[in-house]
């Protein structure tokens, strides 16, 4: 299961990274962990969250780096990565994409590991991509 998805869209802009992620049900402890782990980076600029119908109030985490996208019903995960994702591409100050699932909390750096492997990645910056697997389940 793709776990992270690292995109290069404007290197020009530098390192900062605009993370997506959805959510549904009751998740809140679950999205709260992330949300905590992903703003830890200095590389976060944006974090879009695409509540798809949660049984709870999502807006609760809007701040000035977070915004919150709510459906009223739940689109599964393509539709709301899409939903994420296009509201992304028009983040300006983001030179990456982080796509996230709203319960794996990334390891500390993780961010930062993944701009080092994108520099050294060869390649046009806008034909690059990067994963992360999670090591404790098969794939």
């Amino acid at each position: 299961m793709l776990i992270m998805v690292f995109l290069g869209l404007m290197a020009e802009e530098g390192f900062s990274v605009c993370v997506v992620t959805v959510t549904y049900g009751q998740r809140r402890t679950l999205l709260k962990q992330v949300i905590d782990r992903v703003l830890s980076s200095t590389h976060v600029a944006k974090m879009i969250i695409v509540d798809n119908n949660s049984s709870y109030d999502v807006t609760e985490f809007e701040c000035n780096k977070v915004s919150v996208i709510t459906n009223t019903e739940n689109l599964g995960s393509a539709g709301g990565y899409k939903i994420g994702l296009e509201m992304a591409s028009k983040q300006l100050n983001c030179g990456f994409i982080l796509m996230l699932d709203d319960d794996n909390v990334p390891e500390i750096n993780v961010i930062e590991k993944l701009i080092e492997n994108f520099k050294i990645l060869p390649g046009n910056s806008y034909s690059k991509a990067l994963y992360c697997l999670r090591e404790d389940r098969i794939q």
